[in-house]
């Protein structure tokens, strides 16, 4: 754990999502060659009865879609050619709550970029492969 923390500190950071996201939002970086994209999706599947931390007043206010679960799917470009458009993601996360800024959303990208980098570059030597 103590060289996955210190290899992060030396990746780039995704910016900061709006305090009021939709899905289809996303904020990109370069590195290594790679534009690398958070993007937000509509999570359907999660509930907040699949968790015991909301009070009723929380769960009416998701019903009536006052905050919704997301995930964050990180997808890697190369110029014009998509990698991997799934390369890492994250789901179930709470985006728009009431009274949140949403800075969590960069933040699991933030954590996603390893293993997003991992799969962009496993993508372009297959890719490079083939061309030969």
């Amino acid at each position: 754990m103590q060289a996955e923390s210190l290899a992060r500190q030396f990746l780039p950071m995704f910016p900061a999502f709006s305090v009021h996201v939709m899905p289809g939002d996303f904020k990109a970086i370069e590195w290594e060659g790679f534009t690398i994209r958070a993007t937000i999706h509509r999570d359907e599947t999660t509930r907040p009865d699949d968790f015991d931390c909301y009070s009723p007043d929380d769960i009416a206010a998701w019903k009536c879609g006052e905050w919704e679960y997301v995930g964050v799917v990180l997808s890697v470009w190369v110029d014009d050619i998509c990698l991997d458009d799934h390369a890492a993601s994250l789901w179930g996360i709470d985006c728009n709550y009431p009274g949140a800024d949403n800075l969590y959303l960069s933040e699991c990208a933030d954590d996603l970029l390893g293993e997003a980098l991992g799969a962009a570059r496993t993508a372009r030597v297959k890719l490079l492969a083939k061309l030969k």
